[in-house]
């Protein structure tokens, strides 16, 4: 099964975070290259694009806030060192636990604290983020000759991390979530993030070396019970 992502009813959410557009870096900075003139330009990276939009009403239910009303109640406290207590942890719904990391759930209660508002709110914009890394993930495969090839039925990666059957190296059943975070900076910037395992697999889906630098563009916005996300990677 390809890694696809469905926008039909209810298959995708969104949430609260800064506005405008942020990114990260994997394996360097902006360069530029000369010309044959010998003046110099920008290196112009392809680009993978996704997008997401998330009905809030519909995810508060996946985060453990079943009523549209509670939108608007405080979510559990957290400590004043800014961890999240082990038990309003525990509290968090099976789905919460396995598809957002304890620094991304901290900082939503963190959040939500502070305006007063909604876990979910806050929690649905990352997850907004996370589908649209995997259509802009995507994208950028469909460019690749070895993505027309079915992956294996298990989704496993072989030993070396590189997908032995084709560029998708998941199925739907088997995406690691939790392994790609959507992490604010002081100012409320949100940036994207993958596990040194997760980035394995993408680079070797995409025959990329491990230090060729790959940025991530990220824009996260919300408006009444709708959030969405908007995803670029540039590989240079």
């Amino acid at each position: 099964m390809r890694l696809l992502i469905d926008d039909k009813e209810g298959g995708s959410m969104m949430g609260d975070m800064h506005d405008g557009m942020a990114g990260g870096t994997a394996g360097g900075t902006t360069e530029s290259v000369g010309d044959e003139e010998g003046g110099s330009h920008p290196l112009r990276p392809l680009w993978g694009m996704g997008h997401d939009l998330v009905f809030i009403d519909d995810f508060a239910g996946l985060v453990g806030q079943s009523s549209p009303a509670s939108l608007g109640a405080p979510s559990a406290p957290v400590s004043s060192a800014g961890f999240v207590a082990a038990a309003a942890l525990s509290r968090c719904s099976a789905f919460t636990r396995s598809s957002f990391s304890s620094q991304e759930i901290r900082q939503a209660q963190q959040r939500a604290a502070t305006k007063n508002d909604s876990f979910a709110l806050h929690l649905a914009g990352r997850w907004a983020a996370k589908e649209s890394f995997v259509k802009a993930w995507c994208q950028l495969l469909s460019f690749a000759p070895s993505s027309r090839v079915e992956p294996a039925s298990d989704g496993n990666l072989s030993q070396d991390g590189n997908s032995s059957y084709g560029g998708y190296p998941y199925s739907l059943e088997n995406f690691p979530w939790k392994e790609v975070e959507i992490i604010a900076d002081a100012h409320g910037v949100p940036s994207l993030r993958l596990s040194a395992k997760l980035d394995k697999a993408f680079r070797g889906s995409l025959d990329l070396a491990s230090d060729q630098p790959v940025d991530f563009r990220l824009s996260i916005s919300h408006d009444g019970h709708y959030a969405s996300a908007v995803l670029g990677i540039g590989i240079r």
